[in-house]
């Protein structure tokens, strides 16, 4: 019976460890894809950029090129929500694709069914005179 319970026990914190570790490999999948996206952007090798409600933590774990500064003189907002001030920069939405229209959100990464999703609103591009490399065209709506 001990045994069983061992088995039980080693068995539920292998699962549970798995689980854990696909998710850290997500994120750290997520940021890699921020960082190319936010390069492409801006143009710029070490890009400046504000966090708002996402983990900054993380980002200076998995990025070697984005440059954690104030929203002041970022380049870019990546934002885990929608509920951020716009200081007149575009916003990286990560992690939803529910937003209010909001004229500075150019564009959102976010999950579906294990899968990241990338999209990038048009109209709020051309307002920050933002021009992506074909490669992203097919992500516009």
């Amino acid at each position: 019976m001990e045994f069983l319970k061992f088995k039980i026990v080693f068995i539920s914190l292998a699962i549970l460890f798995e689980i854990l570790n696909a998710q850290e490999l997500a994120l750290k999948y997520e940021i890699k894809l921020i960082e190319k996206i936010v390069r492409d952007i801006t143009g710029k090798d070490f890009p400046n950029v504000c966090v708002v409600n996402y983990p900054v933590d993380r980002i200076r774990e998995y990025s070697n090129n984005l440059v954690i500064s104030s929203c002041n003189q970022a380049d870019m907002v990546i934002a885990g929500t929608d509920e951020v001030s716009s200081f007149n920069k575009p916003v990286l939405l990560v992690g939803s694709a529910e937003f209010k229209k909001k004229n500075y959100i150019i564009g959102a990464i976010f999950w579906r069914k294990g899968r990241p999703q990338i999209m990038f609103i048009e109209k709020n591009l051309k307002y920050f005179n933002i021009e992506l490399p074909p490669e992203y065209r097919r992500y516009y709506i």
